[in-house]
């Protein structure tokens, strides 16, 4: 009994990450009409990071929140260091143009 919970728990909480990631695959391209295929190295970064706190000894939670503070400014030292493609910003509405290009570009990311 105890392994089939412990089974159980084990598959909620994968199953909850893939929906996350699913959820941000799903808003990206709502969003940006683009399917970003970078979604899948960002997320494996911000495990790898949570990971590296969680081994220098750090408790989890905090490693957890260190690893959001760490996401976000590698988002501003991209967003303010990378030049939009084609003209693209995510803040205004205009023609995307070639979308082969914003398509490579996130792969490339």
């Amino acid at each position: 009994m105890d392994l089939f919970l412990q089974l159980f728990i084990t598959g909620i909480l994968v199953g909850s990450i893939y929906a996350l990631v699913a959820l941000g695959w799903t808003l990206i391209y709502k969003c940006s009409g683009v399917l970003n295929l970078a979604m899948g190295e960002l997320t494996l970064i911000g495990a790898y990071v949570c990971l590296t706190f969680y081994h220098w000894g750090i408790p989890f939670i905090l490693a957890l929140i260190f690893t959001l503070v760490v996401g976000f400014a590698l988002g501003l030292l991209t967003r303010t260091s990378l030049p939009p493609a084609n003209g693209w910003r995510a803040s205004i509405k205009c023609d995307y143009g070639d979308r082969g290009t914003l398509f490579f570009s996130s792969k490339g990311l």
